[in-house]
């Protein structure tokens, strides 16, 4: 996925004077090139030696600045929002976008995941002029907009976990394209007035007078925004649904709408979450995994270890997290629960220790088709449960697991 990305916002370089280079990992304050590049964007976009229409490539990482963008300037990450974020410390606009109105909107920030900084009436995007592009913001507040007159274009990005994501008011002019603006508390979109336009995007609420055409509305189906997973999963209406005169995707397909292109091979790698109970003898269990959770018949095994030896156990299974506390450990996947059969953890014959283990083939069950629940595009949470006659429930519970299941 992020090869695919890099391709995209490499792609659509404009033809400029220097390329500049930032690195937050680099030797400060660097001299821009490749081999000794700047460390701060803000620094790189002010000093002396930028010029209009240079380019300002930034390396992966987390920024903590705000960025004020005051020139006829590319500011491009190398490798996508995923992995590249603006993460100011003090409150205040993220980014501005302050270059000149009518000059084509060739003030451009693109491939950056922009977080709110602080509380109050600041926007997390503020723009008189410039073009936001495969930019994921998020936060609370307002995401997108100004107090004054302000111009903009927004395209293939997301706007999320706002009061309210994109905010204009009547003399402001909006260009939109390929956009998912969803998942804000008020108003996805409100922009009630002013030259505005917005194509082959997603949205849920909104108040506007605006020039809307061919949208869609409601759900874009992620894979877990609540874990700001935003790939999009399969059968998500945003795939293929941009607009038919922008770029193609890099599977050759119709643009997607939103910051990245849908990945088909996509899923949620297997992650521990929750805490698992000290068992009787001290130790703690721990869940792991190997391979990952598919439909098509890749293995994958789920397993415990640091478990009580010669005991029995069993994998209970969901498609919710959980964690509440539950007989002296933490139940961490939500109800209803699908169970395993009974389990061995195996391990030394004799005196009690702790060298048991658990294993069960997942994928096999997957495959199956046991459990019709269990299909591409769906997240599960498993977590091992095992007799401990010394503990005071006469049970423990390991730690717990999340994948998603690719097609």
């Amino acid at each position: 996925m992020k090869s695919a990305l890099a391709v995209v916002l490499t792609s659509a370089l404009t033809y400029a004077q220097t390329t500049w280079y930032v690195d937050g990992n680099a030797v400060p304050p660097g001299a821009g090139t490749q081999a000794s590049p700047y460390t701060s964007i803000q620094y790189a976009h002010d000093h002396v030696a930028t010029q209009e229409l240079d380019v300002i490539l930034v390396a992966p990482g987390i920024y903590p600045e705000a960025l004020a963008v005051g020139r006829q300037l590319t500011i491009r990450s190398t490798h996508g929002p995923l992995v590249t974020s603006i993460q100011p410390t003090a409150a205040g606009p993220s980014v501005e976008l302050d270059g000149v109105i009518g000059e084509n909107l060739q003030t451009v920030v693109e491939g950056f995941t922009i977080h709110r900084a602080g509380v109050g009436p600041h926007p997390t995007v503020r723009s008189t002029s410039g073009t936001l592009s495969r930019c994921i913001v998020i936060g609370d507040g307002t995401g997108v907009g100004a107090l004054i007159e302000w111009d903009l274009r927004l395209q293939n990005s997301l706007v999320t976990r706002h009061a309210t994501g994109v905010l204009g008011g009547s003399v402001e002019y909006l260009l939109g394209r390929n956009n998912i603006i969803y998942g804000n508390a008020t108003y996805d979109l409100d922009v009630p007035g002013g030259s505005q336009k917005s194509t082959y995007s997603c949205f849920g609420t909104s108040r506007f007078n605006i020039a809307l055409y061919t949208l869609v509305v409601g759900d874009p189906t992620f894979w877990d925004a609540a874990s700001e997973d935003f790939e999009l999963k399969p059968g998500s209406p945003c795939i293929d649904s941009g607009s038919p005169s922008s770029p193609l995707d890099p599977d050759g397909s119709r643009a997607d709408m939103g910051p990245y292109p849908f990945d088909p091979s996509y899923a949620p790698a297997p992650t521990a979450y929750c805490t698992a109970q000290t068992n009787s003898l001290g130790c703690v269990p721990q869940i792991g995994a190997n391979g990952a959770a598919s439909a098509s018949g890749a293995p994958f095994q789920i397993t415990c270890t640091q478990q009580l030896n010669q005991k029995l156990g069993l994998l209970s299974y969901g498609f919710a997290p959980n964690a509440v506390p539950y007989q002296g450990g933490y139940s961490c996947v939500a109800a209803p629960l699908r169970r395993t059969g009974v389990l061995p953890s195996g391990g030394n014959v004799g005196a009690s220790d702790c060298s048991g283990s658990f294993a069960y083939d997942f994928g096999a069950l997957i495959q199956s088709g046991t459990d019709p629940a269990l299909v591409a595009g769906e997240i599960v949470y498993v977590q091992f449960w095992a007799r401990d006659p010394n503990a005071s429930f006469g049970v423990n519970r390991s730690d717990a697991l999340r994948a998603g299941i690719a097609p």
